[in-house]
Parts: C-alpha cells; sequence; structure tokens
C-alpha cells in the first residue's frame, strides 16, 4: 500500500463524518432490536387474545424490517445513503399492502 493514499484517505473529512454516523447508527440499531422484541410480544399476545396479529404493528414491524436493513446496509459499506432520520422512513408500497408478489 502506497503510505500517500493512506494519509490521503485519513485527510477524508468524509471517511470521518461517515465513521459518526456509523456510530449513530449502531446505537440506533440496537433500539431497532428492542423494538423488534417488544413488536414481538404485542403480536404474540394479539394471536392469544384476538386470533389474529394486529394489522398496524404488522405493518409498522415490516417497515421496521426494511429500516434496519438499510441501517445494515449502510454499516457495511453495501450503500452509502444514510437511513432514517436523514432519509424518509421506509414504508410498504401499495403493491405489499395489497398482497401482490413481483415474482408472479
Amino acid at each position: 500500500m502506497d503510505s500517500k493514499i493512506i494519509w490521503e484517505n485519513l485527510k477524508n473529512k468524509e471517511t470521518w463524518s461517515r465513521l459518526i454516523y456509523m456510530v449513530l447508527f449502531v446505537i440506533a440499531f440496537q433500539l431497532v432490536e428492542a423494538l423488534l422484541f417488544a413488536i414481538m410480544i404485542v403480536q404474540f399476545f394479539a394471536q392469544i387474545f384476538t386470533g389474529k396479529p394486529l394489522d398496524r404493528v404488522t405493518e409498522f414491524g415490516s417497515n421496521l424490517g426494511k429500516y434496519a436493513k438499510q441501517i445494515i446496509c449502510f454499516l457495511t459499506f453495501s450503500e452509502d445513503t444514510t437511513p432514517w432520520p436523514l432519509a424518509s422512513w421506509p414504508s410498504q408500497s401499495h403493491q405489499e399492502q395489497s398482497g401482490i408478489d413481483d415474482n408472479s
């Protein structure tokens, strides 16, 4: 490795700002895990007491899963786009809400 390239990379402000975002999104991911656990408990008891999971919680859980994926992709450098709150919250598309499968 060329030490000049390494030195230039070390001076790159975007690299250091990404590190700060990465630390913040690791914390956000921990909160997502706690929310996932809470959703699991709520849905389990909804299933027991009503015979079906709660629709709004199911939708939120789906969106939360997409958000977790966005965080993981950002943390692993698969994507450069920062997740919510620096981008829009992931939501279900009309096709997903109506149950249409793209793979048909």
